[in-house]
């Protein structure tokens, strides 16, 4: 198949992968699709390799609906840097949507969810582990339930969980739980 820079680019905008992924892709396909399908099945196979690195980096998203419910997720990955990409965030911003609107229970009910039209969570973070090129799984889920407030004598709340979410632990103590309310209850 003849093909020009331009195909290049859009091929790798398209599916994430290298530069020169893409272009031997694109050497060994017949036409574009094919292509496409090439570096999908690749992407696919560098996933078993990656099964036994460890996920130890990532990020904790909370979604909240109102002042009675939400749910904290933890999605992680192997370097910060990943945690800071644009695709790594908004997959894990998804995910923590759709367990809040199905109103999942544990971790395991949040990977068989439908995210996104035609595509579970486990399918969506397989996809972006392949494009990222690094292990990328859900670790921890918590969904809170609560009457009128999650977070006692706060009255806005999502400005109370990020300021909790946010804040590192005091000095000697190992949990991010604070025993005093919320700052802007007044």
């Amino acid at each position: 198949m003849e093909y020009s820079a331009a195909d290049v680019k859009r091929l790798r905008e398209q599916t994430g992968a290298g530069m020169l992924d893409c272009r031997n892709a694109l050497v060994d396909a017949a036409d574009y699709e094919g292509a496409v399908e090439i570096l999908r099945v690749k992407g696919a196979k560098d996933v078993t390799k990656r099964a036994e690195r460890t996920a130890a980096n990532g990020l904790v998203t909370a979604t909240l609906e109102g002042n009675s419910s939400g749910v904290l997720l933890e999605v992680n990955c192997e370097t910060d840097f990943v945690a800071k990409t644009e695709l790594f965030q908004q997959v894990a911003a998804d995910i923590a949507q759709a367990a809040l609107a199905s109103g999942a229970a544990d971790r395991l009910a949040v990977l068989g969810l439908e995210v996104r039209p035609g595509q579970t969570a486990q399918e969506l973070i397989e996809e972006a582990g392949a494009s990222l090129k690094e292990k990328v799984e859900i670790g921890r889920f918590a969904r809170l339930e609560g009457g009128t407030s999650l977070i006692p004598g706060c009255r806005r709340p999502s400005a109370c969980w990020s300021s909790w979410i946010r804040r590192p632990p005091r000095s000697g103590r190992t949990s991010h739980t604070r025993s005093r309310p919320c700052a802007r209850a007044t």
